[in-house]
Formats: structure tokens, sequence, C-alpha cells
């Protein structure tokens, strides 16, 4: 008789746990619904309106590395300042987009996916740069960013 109390309290706190786990879950998920939506203004605000913007400039570079090499190469024409936003900036801002799009595809999430769906997220918003002229399309910026997805997925496979 105690071995079926047992089994019976066993079973309740199993339910109880699984209750317990899939509630955590969905909380957790709704706080990530909404630092999703947090990250995503913060990057509107970076990308057409932040203090970094040019209004009125809307230039464009189609060659790789170009943007990259020409602040390394001339490095002493430029502050350190000037170098860190523009190229380790354009990598650590996108880290969380990694990271979300791996979240959201869960156990379809891969590498390549990452890397596609962030191409596919980043040419319209470089354009878009472009054409409210508050920046320009420049390719080493996709790279980056890019980049910085890839980080963002590796993080979350870690985690």
């Amino acid at each position: 008789m105690k071995n079926k109390i047992v089994t019976i309290g066993e079973i309740r706190r199993q339910s109880l746990l699984k209750i317990h786990k899939i509630y955590k879950n969905k909380v957790s998920l709704k706080a990530f619904k909404v630092l999703f939506v947090i990250y995503i203004l913060f990057m509107i605000w970076e990308l057409y309106l932040g203090n970094f913007r040019s209004p009125g400039y809307a230039g464009y570079n189609l060659i790789p590395f170009k943007t990259i090499l020409g602040y390394l190469v001339n490095m002493r024409y430029y502050s350190t300042w000037i170098i860190i936003v523009n190229i380790v900036g354009n990598i650590i801002v996108f880290i969380p987009m990694g990271f979300f799009i791996s979240f959201f595809l869960r156990d379809k999430a891969s590498l390549i996916r990452v890397i596609l769906i962030s191409v596919a997220v980043l040419v319209p918003a470089e354009l878009l740069q472009a054409f409210f002229k508050v920046g320009s399309f420049d390719i080493d910026d996709i790279i980056l960013n890019v980049l910085g997805s890839i980080l963002g997925f590796m993080a979350y496979k870690i985690f």
C-alpha cells in the first residue's frame, strides 16, 4: 500500500513539475518576445534615427572589405572611437539578432538559415538607409552585421 501512495505521490509530483515547466516556458517565451520587440525598436533607432546618422547623406559601397580596410589602413586619420563604432559596433549590435533568429527557429536553427535570414533582413535595412538619406548602403556593414548574427547563433547553441 505504501508503494502505491509513493507512486501516486511521485506521479503527482512529476505532474506538478511538468505543469511548472510548461508555465515557466510560456512566461519565458512572453518575456523573450518582449525583449525581441525592444531590440527591434532599438535597431530602428540605431539604423535610422540615432546619434550616428548623417541626415542628407546617401552613399554606397559595393566592394567587399573596402570600408573595413579603409579604416584599418588609414587608422592614423580616424579616431579610435570611429573605428570601434564602425567595425566592432556593427558586429556587436547584431549578435542579439542571430540569437533571436535561432531562438524562434528552435530545432530548425542552423548556421545557413541564420545567415540567409540575416541577409534577407539586412539588405533591405541598408537600402532603406540610403533611400531615406540617413546613411549609406555598405556591403561591409552587411558583412559585419552577418558576422554578429553568426556570433549570436553560436551563443544560442552554447546556451
